[in-house]
């Protein structure tokens, strides 16, 4: 058997062809760098999760309830949207930092794949929140903390993205190498 493509229970493959070698790193060292990234990524997901939980419920803990929800009947059909999403979100985070290794990277791909489509409508439901909260003249306080809730979000989105990509050509290189 050729030991340029003998496959390796850490590094699952490794090849003298792989599609990483031509950018100067090989599959066994970017594994490493973007299991970090990921780690770093999952971190702050649950920070910014924290965050926006807190954000969220600040003026109803200092009595003076969001515009966006002035009636019981917008808080829940606020909270059925935001909180599955958030708990998803956080179960990835947990994932990444928990269980994510060479044999469930597919796993965690698909798992991010979808969470970046879920942050995308998360984002989209925040930038509608901040421009109804600019035309019925919410207080500033609102708006510039709805605001940085989607920006956080579009953050995520842009970190997720490139996440995923590094991922799908490390898994890529992978399935090449086996071959």
């Amino acid at each position: 058997m050729n030991t340029a493509t003998q496959s390796n229970p850490t590094n699952h493959a490794t090849s003298d062809s792989s599609p990483s070698q031509e950018s100067g790193a090989t599959t066994s060292d970017a594994w490493p760098s973007l299991l970090c990234w990921i780690r770093f990524y999952s971190w702050t997901t649950l920070a910014a999760s924290a965050y926006g939980i807190g954000i969220a419920h600040v003026f109803s803990v200092v009595g003076e309830p969001w515009t966006t929800s002035p009636t019981a009947g917008a808080v829940v059909a606020v909270h059925l949207f935001e909180v599955p999403v958030t708990l998803f979100a956080i179960g990835v985070a947990i994932f990444g930092l928990r269980f994510l290794n060479t044999t469930n990277r597919e796993l965690y791909h698909a798992l991010l794949s979808f969470l970046n489509v879920v942050n995308l409508a998360f984002f989209l439901f925040e930038v509608q929140l901040v421009l109804g909260a600019i035309a019925r003249s919410a207080p500033d306080a609102e708006v510039w903390l709805t605001g940085s809730i989607a920006g956080i979000l579009l953050t995520a989105i842009v970190v997720g993205f490139t996440l995923q990509v590094r991922l799908g050509l490390l898994l890529q290189s992978v399935k090449a190498g086996a071959r």
